[in-house]
């Protein structure tokens, strides 16, 4: 369901055959009670997202990308500035992107890569942190996370910054990264529709960063 109320059709991209093959077994199972049509195919978002030609997007989510920590791997994150100028293409003016990570170090980099570095193509859905509130996170990095039931110990791994925010303006037409913005998470999923991970990290008491943007004119 759409922030706005509208229901739409669902595409879920995943790359891993296995996942497609049971997400589509789920939705065979359960589409007595699906009041609109979901699928799921198996392809790189980064790469293929264009080529699959969609008509009619509204919405596209981002939700627990594989963080992909060290230096060497940064090239292979989800959300980096040529996927942010990919999407700006495929989103019609004041469509939306809803992204989220328990990861907290991943998720300052999405929220800069995409609020900061491409502020000329989007700002953040303001109506949305209205509507759903705005979560204030009093645990990072650096808090003792022994006073947390169950935090996991993982998300203290080293990490390395994309290469694009660690330029401290950018010279293109494309990129403005200037200084470290205020990030602002939203309280809960927008389409309050949670995934498994979500469930789980709340459960445990981890806390989830999520952020909601429009395409700009």
């Amino acid at each position: 369901i759409a922030k706005s109320g509208t229901k739409y059709n669902l595409l879920g991209i995943e790359i891993f055959d296995i996942l497609v093959n049971a997400a589509n077994e789920w939705v065979k199972a359960n589409e007595a009670i699906l009041t609109r049509k979901a699928h799921f195919i198996s392809c790189n978002a980064n790469v293929s997202l264009k080529s699959l030609c969609l008509p009619n997007v509204q919405a596209i989510c981002i939700q627990f990308p594989d963080p992909w920590s060290s230096a060497r791997h940064v090239n292979r994150r989800v959300m980096t500035p040529d996927f942010v100028q990919l999407l700006a293409e495929v989103l019609p003016v004041k469509g939306e992107l809803f992204v989220c990570t328990d990861i907290k170090s991943l998720a300052e980099e999405m929220y800069d890569l995409v609020i900061q570095c491409f502020s000329n193509v989007f700002e953040l859905d303001t109506n949305t942190y209205d509507r759903v509130g705005e979560k204030i996170h009093a645990t990072t990095i650096d808090d003792n996370v022994d006073d947390v039931p169950e935090y996991d110990p993982a998300h203290k791994f080293d990490w390395e910054k994309h290469p694009a925010l660690l330029i401290p303006k950018h010279e293109s037409e494309t990129l403005s990264c200037n200084e470290e913005p205020r990030r602002r998470w939203l309280n809960a999923n927008p389409y309050a529709s949670y995934t498994e991970r979500d469930i789980v990290c709340e459960g445990k008491w981890r806390p989830v960063y999520r952020f909601a943007a429009t395409r700009k004119k």
